[in-house]
C-alpha cells in the first residue's frame, strides 16, 4: 500500500496561486468564444441530463468546466487546491450567472463520502499530481455504480524522457523565449514537473493501464492534439492533449 505523503503539494499551489490571474483571462476567453459550444456538445452526449445531474468538477482552477456546466443545467460542486484559483473561480461564476459549490480540497484526498456524484470531470490537473493513481482511485471513489468519468490533459512534461517530445516542446518554447506569463517564472513549473510520475510516463497509455487496474474496462480515449515530429529519417506523432471517456 502506497502511504500518502506529498512533498511538492504547496509548491504546486504557490505556483499556480502566482497563475491565478492570467489563466483566469484565458478561461474566460473561451467560456465566451465558440469553442465553448464544442465542449459543452460532447459533455452532454457523453452524461446527459436527467441521468447525471450531480457532477464534480476537481482542479477546477478559474472554472472554465464548472462554469459551462452549471449553464447546461447541471448540479455543479467545484473543488481546487488553490486558493487564488477559487477567488477567480467564484468571480467568473458571478460573471456568468450561475451558481457552483467551490470548496478547497486535494484532488488526491478528496473528503466526499463514497458515491456521492454522477459524473467527475477534470481538466489539465492529472500532469502536476504526486499521486495520480490515488487520485484516479478518489474519483472513481465518489462516483455512484454507472457513473462517468471524463478527464482532459495532455504530455505536457514528457519532454524530459523522449527527443521527439523535446523537439516540439522547442518549437513551442521558441514562441515564447523569456519563459515568463504576466511576469511569472514558467521554470518555476518545469522545475517541478520534473520529478512529478506523469512526466516519466507516456499518456493516454498509462491512464488506460491505470483505470484497468482500477478495475475500469469501460472507457474510449479521444486524442484533441497531436503533432508530427521528423528527426533526421524518422517520423513519429507527438500527443499533446487527449481526453478519456469512463464509466464505473
Amino acid at each position: 500500500m502506497v502511504i500518502y505523503q506529498p512533498e511538492k503539494l504547496e509548491q504546486i499551489r504557490s505556483y499556480w496561486n502566482m497563475r491565478a490571474p492570467s489563466f483566469s483571462r484565458g478561461n474566460v476567453e473561451e467560456l465566451e468564444s465558440r469553442e465553448k459550444e464544442t465542449w459543452i456538445k460532447n459533455i452532454v452526449s457523453f452524461a446527459p441530463l436527467p441521468d447525471y445531474q450531480r457532477v464534480l468538477d476537481i482542479g477546477c482552477g478559474p472554472g472554465f468546466f464548472s462554469i459551462m456546466l452549471a449553464q447546461s443545467g447541471y448540479q455543479v460542486t467545484a473543488v481546487d487546491y488553490t486558493d487564488n484559483m477559487l477567488v477567480e473561480a467564484q468571480k467568473n461564476a458571478e460573471r456568468f450567472g450561475v451558481s457552483i459549490d467551490f470548496l478547497q480540497m486535494d484532488a488526491q484526498n478528496l473528503a466526499f463520502e463514497d458515491e456521492s456524484f454522477d459524473f467527475v470531470v477534470s481538466r489539465n490537473l492529472t500532469w502536476n499530481l504526486e499521486y495520480p493513481m490515488k487520485a484516479y482511485s478518489e474519483w472513481l471513489r465518489v462516483l455512484r455504480p454507472q457513473g462517468k468519468m471524463l478527464n482532459h490533459d495532455g504530455n505536457h512534461y514528457y519532454h524530459y524522457c523522449d527527443q521527439f517530445y523535446q523537439q516540439s516542446y522547442n518549437n513551442k518554447k521558441a514562441i515564447n523565449q523569456h519563459g515568463v506569463i504576466d511576469g511569472v517564472d514558467m521554470t518555476i513549473i518545469d522545475n517541478i514537473a520534473r520529478d512529478l510520475p506523469l512526466s516519466k510516463e507516456i499518456r493516454p497509455q498509462w491512464d488506460s493501464n491505470a483505470l484497468i487496474e482500477l478495475g475500469v474496462t469501460d472507457f474510449a480515449i479521444k486524442i484533441t492534439n497531436k503533432e508530427t515530429i521528423r528527426r533526421s529519417d524518422v517520423e513519429r506523432e507527438v500527443i499533446k492533449g487527449f481526453m478519456i471517456f469512463a464509466e464505473k
